[in-house]
């Protein structure tokens, strides 16, 4: 017997250069992040393309937060849908988890206290997203630092009443198991014994890193030998789950993943020899439940998002190995960081040209002020340069505060094109418009495509992001109106500074302008004449920025 789907691999954009090689990798399938491809263009949608001819797929998604107080969030479950519709994945799943409150997000994998409410809660949300999927999900048991007092069940005895009642599938993470029992004292054999084969249909093996106080869930070492072990049994009790690599972090390169995948067949085929595990064991019942499940959550939520909160704020959590003050400060420390290194990838210019120490305490500022909203943390930044430009900060940035701003609104409008999500309109060749009629001329509407993005700036800052983006020493920012069009191509982005004239030109076109009324202010005695509108529009027409829109519409 083999796993359903095999052995696989999470896809990073690092590997994407070997993986698009052509070759066929010993890579029986790969597991993407939903959210990098809910809504998402350009180049992470041209791999995608490319990929799903030659391997199956799974999606994992980070932010459904399924054990969440808000309602579920209906964009969100669009686009997943869209996403599946497209991709017709072999396995959707999710973690045991909720990531928000209130409509505030951590970006972050939080524990709840495991009640008889919060049991029903949770069934009533999968049975709602599963409808509305029309798929089977699988959920992930979460890597926790801190075991609520209030909870009254054990997490296996939790996850196989969650399949009992709803029929949603298990993804069995390994390493979260051995985390847990490291940090909590929980026993990973009993999820051996809890759980029925047939719920249990995937597994993630990843590394972990080992402190002083702490075990933390990293993804960035090789699968330790615990939990190879632990593999070999779980394999054994579980022989069609299907088997992935996680490597988030520190991503070597793909020769030594696949180096991990092998580990892997050669474990799983060690598990099958092995002695059969004893059958399921029913757990204990749950204990007397004492508090509510959500009150003691949203503590947890306050310690994380506030940075003013008190070290020891109202969690009533049980005695575990690991002190409940170094579980707390995982999730809380977890939470700015993340959002540094994501605001670092997102500003790279800015990022450059500030102190580190600086960048980090703007984003403490930032998440002070301002509440992520997006379920995806690829979006955290789009708030990041109207908060510059709007608060005025204590710091000495070496110029004036709005350069800064308009410099982080440069990075953003670069980074935001590269995922936007392709304009489905069909493109208008230059061939088509050269042909068209006076009458032609007089009734069609032309729309610049998504593909293409517009900025006006007070500060002249593109020849500075420009040397900074290839590691130069930038020349210092001027005053002085700027008007940027930044195009994306092949999946890369141009930008290109242009006239008033011109700018305005693509604006009216972005908005969906009549070619009468663009024929006739270019009739008028400004800079551009008629014939250069046309050699304009020919321009764009050959580069795929046109595309016709239907008035009625």
């Amino acid at each position: 017997m083999k796993p359903n789907l095999g052995f696989g691999l999470g896809l990073r954009p690092v590997h994407y250069p070997d993986l698009l090689q052509g070759n066929r990798w010993p890579i029986d399938w790969f597991e993407v992040i939903s959210e990098n491809f809910m809504g998402v263009g350009g180049r992470p949608r041209q791999v995608l393309e490319r990929l799903r001819a030659d391997y199956p797929f799974a999606c994992h998604g980070v932010g459904l937060s399924i054990a969440g107080a808000d309602p579920l969030d209906p964009a969100y479950l669009k686009r997943l849908r869209d996403l599946l519709h497209w991709l017709e994945p072999a396995l959707v799943t999710d973690h045991l988890c909720w990531t928000s409150s209130h409509g505030h997000h951590t970006y972050d994998l939080l524990p709840f206290p495991l009640t008889r409410q919060s049991l029903e809660h949770i069934v009533a949300r999968i049975a709602a997203v599963q409808d509305y999927l029309g798929r089977t999900m699988l959920f992930e048991n979460p890597s926790c630092y801190i075991d609520f007092a209030a909870s009254s069940w054990s997490e296996p005895d939790f996850l196989a009443e969650l399949c009992r009642q709803t029929g949603c599938g298990l993804l069995l993470d390994l390493n979260n198991c051995m985390v847990n029992s490291r940090n909590l004292g929980w026993q990973p054999r009993e999820y051996l014994e809890r759980l029925r084969p047939e719920w249990v249909q995937q597994f993630h093996l990843a590394g972990h890193s080992v402190y002083d106080h702490i075990s933390i869930d990293t993804h960035d070492h090789p699968v330790p030998e615990a939990v190879w072990t632990f593999y070999e049994q779980a394999s054994q009790r579980f022989p069609e789950a299907a088997v992935l690599i996680e490597w988030d972090e520190k991503i070597p390169p793909l020769k030594r993943m696949l180096e991990e995948l092998d580990i892997a067949r050669d474990r799983y085929e060690r598990g099958a020899k092995q002695i059969p595990l004893d059958s399921e064991r029913v757990g204990q019942p749950p204990r007397i439940e004492v508090e509510d499940w959500t009150e003691q959550a949203q503590q947890l939520f306050r310690h994380i998002v506030d940075p003013l909160a008190p070290e020891s704020p109202g969690v009533v959590c049980r005695s575990t190995p690991v002190a409940t003050q170094y579980g707390l400060k995982v999730y809380r420390d977890g939470y700015f960081i993340r959002a540094r290194e994501t605001l670092g990838a997102c500003f790279p210019a800015l990022a450059y040209i500030l102190e580190p120490q600086l960048f980090a305490k703007l984003v403490e500022e930032f998440l002070i002020h301002v509440r992520p909203t997006h379920y995806s943390i690829n979006y955290l930044g789009q708030t990041f340069a109207p908060f510059l430009a709007s608060h005025p900060l204590p710091y000495s940035f070496g110029t004036d505060q709005s350069a800064i701003a308009q410099l982080a609104a440069l990075d953003w409008a670069d980074y935001e094109l590269k995922i936007r999500a392709d304009d489905p309109a069909p493109r208008l060749d230059a061939r088509t418009l050269s042909a068209w009629t006076g009458e032609d001329w007089a009734d069609k509407n032309l729309r610049l495509r998504r593909e293409c993005a517009l900025l006006v700036q007070d500060w002249r800052l593109l020849d500075a992001w420009s040397e900074i983006r290839a590691g130069r020493t930038p020349p210092p920012p001027t005053r002085g109106r700027e008007w940027l069009v930044l195009e994306r191509s092949m999946g890369e982005v141009q930008v290109e500074a242009v006239t008033e004239q011109a700018f305005l030109w693509y604006q009216q076109l972005a908005e969906g302008a009549q070619l009468a009324d663009l024929l006739a202010e270019a009739a008028e005695p400004v800079e551009l004449t008629v014939k250069e509108l046309m050699v304009f529009l020919l321009q764009l027409s050959e580069r795929g920025l046109l595309t016709t829109v239907d008035p009625a519409s």
